[in-house]
């Protein structure tokens, strides 16, 4: 009989560590990094939100446009 094995991850994402790169880099002013803007250097944080935001917008949309859809096919039967 196979056992479940207990698996937890300890370490940091690579959102984490390109976050923490890129700060090194702009603070140290090395590389291209020290040119970029602060909104840059932190999109790793933001962009994967607005991703997340932008795509649960369209879902709802679409559920939006299914219900009226569904609603006035519906009334027409």
């Amino acid at each position: 009989m196979a056992m479940a094995k207990d698996t937890n991850s300890t370490g940091l994402s690579l959102t984490a560590v390109l976050l923490i790169v890129f700060i090194t880099l702009k603070l140290a002013g090395a590389g291209e990094v020290a040119t970029w803007s602060w909104w840059w250097v932190f999109s790793p944080v933001w962009i994967p939100l607005v991703l997340v935001i932008a795509i649960a917008v369209l879902y709802g949309a679409f559920l939006f446009v299914s219900n009226i859809y569904s609603y006035y096919i519906g009334k027409k039967k």
